[in-house]
């Protein structure tokens, strides 16, 4: 299996998707739930094997998840705790981490900056403004968002 960059845009679209999804309950059990729908990688991620797709899928939404800012928690992740060798696996097997999904090589996550360039398109007016005042927003996004507004008046 090709493990994807992220300027690979399936896999961008991808993100995109699953921060909208993530941002619409902030649950990540409903986030998860929504990940593992056959089918839902698509071209990011090629998988044949419906054992193997519901596998990646919860390493792909859990990586998702840790890396994107949540109105609710002030424009920070909430981070999900590390599973234990002995804990039961994530994809939902039954087995244990350690003979399952820890044997995966792990996704690349994207940058800050590209998780925030999605999540701004998410963002209502008054969540943009919120999380201004919170300082959450990267320099670098926001001086591009300075410049879009000016732009467009």
């Amino acid at each position: 299996m090709n493990t994807p960059t992220t300027a690979n845009e399936p896999y961008i679209d991808l993100v995109d998707t699953a921060m909208g999804q993530i941002l619409a309950t902030e649950d990540y059990d409903d986030f998860l739930s929504w990940m593992q729908r056959p089918g839902r990688l698509g071209q990011a991620f090629p998988v044949e094997e419906a054992e193997a797709e519901k596998a990646l899928a919860a390493i792909f939404a859990r990586m998702i998840w840790n890396v994107t800012p949540l109105p609710g928690n002030r424009f920070r992740p909430r981070p999900l705790p590390s599973p234990g060798r002995n804990d039961p696996c994530l994809c939902g097997s039954g087995r244990k981490y350690k003979q399952c999904c820890a044997k995966l090589p792990p996704l690349p996550a994207p940058h800050p900056e590209e998780v925030w360039g999605l999540l701004v398109s998410h963002l209502s007016p008054a969540q943009l403004e919120q999380a201004h005042a919170a300082r959450a927003i990267p320099a670098t996004l926001l001086d591009e968002l300075a410049t879009h507004y000016l732009e467009q008046g």
